[in-house]
């Protein structure tokens, strides 16, 4: 783990201030040592603004009162690209594949509360096709740790390049079984998802990754067309599962979502799930078809902590 300090941020990082360290980080080249900041953001009385909140649940077809996980992590992004963006992370954000994200949720978060936001990388691991980087959110609101995130970022590169010390390899925090193995899936919903889908998040969320937004920003980057965001899909999971069984997501919970295929706008998605564990744990699935072909875009688990 790493051996974090601390660095109390006066307000919001902003996005148009964060350019030039976007600029600048196109321009750099993995270094022979490779190590990560050490220091944790932290962002206190952020409040939660309805009007944003309102926009985002009607997009995200988030249907409760509170404040949705993926609304969280939107308040959070400012720092995630603040702490991406530093000039000690030996990568380019360009470039960095989001492989897997975890969310732990152990109470409602209410919209008058004020909540204090930290984020912070823990160790890089090797991977057998470069590095992999942790960036973990954690959200309290009274003091208390309600929210937790971690987003596993992979960045490609030659093993003979890699300068993490000998004797360390890849661990994978997701143990998980495709849902497709299962007899008893069911086909929850379907969602008919429009071109434009990558452009209303961005607004909503400030990710505005070319590879998101037009036809032609997301062939400039090697796409043959706009692909979805992975947080906008994963938040429309966890609507739909707060949709299906809303005591759930108003509890403690924890779920894994692995990132697989890239889902192409415009597209038409389908969310399978099936319980186990005595309808203590759901294993779910997006995925599309493709001239007849299943496509799996997100699988994932989710459980009941207590």
């Amino acid at each position: 783990m790493v051996d974090v300090s601390h660095t109390l941020l006066p307000n919001t990082p902003s996005y148009r201030r964060l350019v030039p360290a976007l600029v600048r980080s196109l321009f750099k080249s993995t270094p022979g040592t490779l190590t990560l900041p050490s220091n944790r953001l932290v962002l206190p009385n952020v409040p939660i603004n309805l009007q944003h909140k309102a926009e985002y649940d009607k997009l995200l077809h988030w249907p409760l009162d509170s404040v949705a996980p993926g609304y969280l992590h939107i308040l959070s992004f400012p720092l995630q690209l603040l702490l991406l963006l530093n000039k000690s992370v030996p990568f380019p954000l360009l470039g960095l594949i989001h492989v897997s994200n975890s969310v732990s949720q152990w109470r409602s978060v209410h919209i008058d509360e004020p909540l204090t936001i930290q984020c912070f990388f823990t160790e890089l691991q090797p991977h057998p096709r470069g590095y992999l980087l942790e960036l973990v959110t954690e959200i309290y609101a009274a003091e208390q740790l309600v929210y937790r995130a971690s987003h596993s970022y992979l960045r490609k590169v030659k093993l003979e390049n890699q300068g993490i010390e000998a004797g360390k390899t890849y661990r994978s925090n997701t143990e998980h079984v495709s849902i497709f193995q299962g007899e008893d899936t069911q086909l929850s919903q379907t969602w008919q998802l429009q071109q434009d889908m990558g452009r209303q998040y961005a607004r909503c969320s400030g990710d505005y990754n070319p590879i998101h937004l037009y036809p032609w920003s997301a062939k400039l980057l090697g796409f043959k067309q706009p692909i979805a965001h992975g947080m906008c899909m994963k938040s429309r999971i966890l609507s739909a599962f707060a949709q299906l069984y809303p005591a759930v997501l108003q509890g403690a919970y924890h779920c894994e979502f692995i990132f697989k295929k890239p889902l192409f706008l415009p597209n038409s998605v389908d969310f399978h799930h099936r319980s186990v564990q005595a309808n203590r744990a759901y294993h779910f699935a997006l995925s599309s078809d493709s001239a007849g072909q299943l496509i799996a875009h997100i699988e994932g688990s989710l459980s009941i902590i207590f």
